[in-house]
């Protein structure tokens, strides 16, 4: 089992993709610790685990008080030792369907200020407590948003690419002493709630059935397809698979692009330029033969890191 033995926290467990990662980890041997604010939810996502013979336990905190993350954080060390995984899966409260043109700026700021209070508080704590302990892993969901502008969605596109921001931050911050920061970037799964009631929406204003706008926004996904069933998101225990198999992949993001039990990551275009440019740099300045070694090197390398 990858994850056997190991201590994980995922912070909003209640949620559908919080709850469905916490499975994925205690599939693969985790000691989970779900935390949010909602025991009673917790609680239900809690026995579905312990039902499958695996190990969780409900540790309710609300991420947006500093001292209540830094004191939870410090009770599980003590209860269980360190630990080595974290997932942030908190929900931002944003509200979507309006033009910016009606919307309050309260609505707007909200999932940007949610966002980035509890990743910081929640980010911070914990790797501070990771690089104190030997290292280990953080691992944030982002969307599509974060990157391509989408009508009607908000503040939820400015708060993807301000917690995906902060995650590079804290990964540059925190690589040397041994604790990697990525996170996966999904076009959403329709079966979640508030992606559906999103989706139903553009169907609706569009004149479109939810199949015809699913394939609307599937067409622009490497596989031309979207992860439909929100409880194989566990195809985040795969991307850890991922991670633990390049131990040096920090600062990243990969896209979930696809159908949940053919799940796949895809690396970024951009990030692959960009590591490809700063290989170049560092490995053959100014040097054409050297360049064309480095770039089949590179893509060597790529390949390697970056296939499931």
């Amino acid at each position: 089992m990858l994850l056997k033995d190991r201590n994980a926290i995922v912070y909003g467990a209640s949620g559908a993709v919080g709850a469905a990662v916490a499975k994925a980890f205690a599939r693969e041997g985790a000691r989970v610790f779900l935390a949010a604010r909602h025991k009673d939810r917790l609680d239900a996502v809690a026995d579905g685990i312990r039902t499958r013979g695996g190990m969780a336990e409900v540790m309710p905190v609300d991420a947006t008080d500093k001292q209540a993350v830094e004191a939870q954080l410090a009770l599980i060390s003590d209860k269980a030792g360190p630990v080595k995984i974290m997932f942030n899966a908190i929900d931002w409260g944003d509200t979507q369907g309006e033009p910016l043109g009606t919307i309050s700026l309260e609505k707007v700021l909200r999932p940007v200020q949610t966002g980035l209070t509890t990743w910081f508080y929640t980010g911070t704590a914990v790797a501070d407590h990771m690089a104190r302990n030997g290292g280990g892993s953080i691992v944030g969901i982002s969307a599509n948003a974060g990157r391509q502008a989408f009508r009607n969605v908000g503040g939820f596109g400015i708060a993807c690419a301000a917690v995906e921001h902060f995650l590079r931050q804290l990964a540059v911050e925190n690589g040397p002493l041994g604790v990697r920061v990525t996170w996966v970037r999904s076009p959403g799964s329709p079966d979640s709630p508030g992606v559906h009631d999103v989706w139903s929406m553009a169907a609706r204003e569009r004149g479109m059935t939810f199949d015809e706008i699913h394939k609307e926004f599937a067409k622009d996904t490497p596989l031309r397809r979207v992860t439909r069933d929100c409880q194989e998101f566990c195809a985040v225990g795969r991307f850890h698979q991922l991670k633990n198999r390049s131990p040096k992949m920090t600062a990243n993001c990969v896209f979930a692009s696809t159908h949940s039990r053919g799940a796949r990551f895809h690396c970024s275009a951009a990030l692959l330029r960009t590591r490809y440019n700063s290989f170049i740099a560092a490995s053959s300045p100014g040097k054409c033969p050297r360049e064309r070694t480095a770039r089949r090197s590179f893509e060597l390398r790529a390949s390697i890191a970056f296939v499931v």
